[in-house]
């Protein structure tokens, strides 16, 4: 990587990092994505989003709003994977279109049976509890953890007839749900999840037990899905564009293997997409035969 690029946003996953990397090109800065769910360069846990050096103030001023805890957070994710005494690492709810969300998997404490209350833990042997189960007739109905130690509570979970009905985190520790996850019947669960911390969801996404099934996202941040995938295994299969955030559909591309394939466009969105582009292996577009 040339030194001419910098590090602008730390993102929590690579879908993240993918979405706030096309809103960057979309004001033409140009962009890398290092990191994150990528085997040539597993070593960098959490995406990268890298511009020119000459891009740095203006792609700094469009992610400010979530680069703000650019710092902070990344530190809170790697302190909740270790988890303190009770803390299990690894529970893999599912995958949010190339971007894990490793969920919370906490050892039960050990209650009375019939319990009605809260017990609380800690942790870190701070003397402070920083984690809680809350209990009616000896069953759990929610539990959370203070991943930074900060006295509130950061992650939780939650149950309903003591199977685990939704886990949601608070990121940047502004007391707002940040990200959720609903568990369905099987392996089939759903996320939600708020890229730039203004209180409203940005990004919607379903799983099952193979990975990512699909998604829609707001790419401008104004409560309307502006992007929609298509996946199988984990992999994007399609992926749909409203270019003018009106909800209708004007620019489709495909993949194979995940490797875009082909490009379609309908410039006079009259449901016809009258333009098409082949790329490569490399998703360098084709020259067309006359």
């Amino acid at each position: 990587m040339s030194d001419d690029w910098v590090c602008v946003h730390v993102a929590a996953n690579r879908a993240e990092a993918d979405l706030l990397a096309e809103r960057l090109r979309s004001e033409g800065i140009k962009v890398v994505v290092r990191g994150g769910n990528n085997m040539i360069e597993e070593s960098i846990a959490y995406p990268e989003i890298l511009v020119p050096g000459d891009a740095v103030p203006r792609a700094r001023e469009m992610l400010e709003p979530v680069s703000e805890d650019t710092e902070r957070t990344p530190a809170l994710r790697r302190e909740m994977g270790r988890g303190g005494k009770r803390f299990i690492a690894g529970l893999a709810c599912g995958v949010v279109l190339g971007g894990f969300v490793v969920l919370l998997g906490f050892r039960r404490m050990e209650v009375p049976t019939g319990y009605e209350g809260t017990y609380t833990e800690d942790g870190n042997g701070d003397g402070k509890p920083d984690e809680w189960e809350r209990y009616r007739n000896g069953v759990l109905e929610a539990r959370s953890w203070d991943g930074d130690h900060d006295g509130k509570a950061d992650a939780w979970e939650y149950y309903v007839n003591d199977e685990h009905e939704r886990t949601e985190y608070d990121w940047n520790r502004d007391g707002r749900v940040d990200e959720r996850c609903r568990h369905g019947k099987g392996d089939l669960h759903t996320y939600e999840r708020d890229l730039n911390f203004d209180g409203r969801f940005d990004a919607w996404t379903r799983s099952d037990g193979n990975g990512c099934i699909g998604g829609s996202y707001d790419l401008d941040y104004d409560g309307k899905p502006d992007e929609w995938r298509t996946c199988k295994y984990d992999q994007t299969v399609e992926r749909r564009w409203s270019l003018r955030r009106d909800g209708v559909v004007d620019k489709k591309a495909f993949y194979r293997h995940g490797i875009k394939t082909e490009e379609r466009l309908d410039m006079d969105r009259d449901g016809v997409f009258e333009i098409r582009k082949e790329f490569d292996a490399m998703e360098q577009e084709k020259a067309m035969s006359p």
